[in-house]
């Protein structure tokens, strides 16, 4: 994962290394990545290159919705309900 100048996290190739390909395609989905795409039919290691690309283009994509995904994707590693802490 890398930090981005707006303080976000952003997934990188080793994050995507981590992933079994059933795995990268539930990703893929999850963070509009696949829209108009036929990911299903690559292989590991090409599905890892357009997930990287994806990330790595910092363009705002013309697709709105798409982008939305794109900036709110958060792996399910860093999700996690905060408990109120008694002090």
């Amino acid at each position: 994962m890398i930090l981005n100048g707006n303080g976000s996290y952003s997934p990188d190739e080793e994050y995507f290394k981590l992933h079994k390909k059933d795995q990268l395609l539930e990703i893929a989905m999850a963070c509009g990545a696949s829209i108009g795409k036929q990911f299903s039919k690559l292989k590991r290691k090409d599905l890892i290159a357009e997930l990287v690309k994806y990330y790595a283009n910092n363009e705002p994509l013309k697709n709105e919705h798409q982008e939305q995904l794109k900036q709110s994707y958060c792996p399910r590693l860093m999700q996690f309900e905060a408990e109120k802490s008694e002090a």
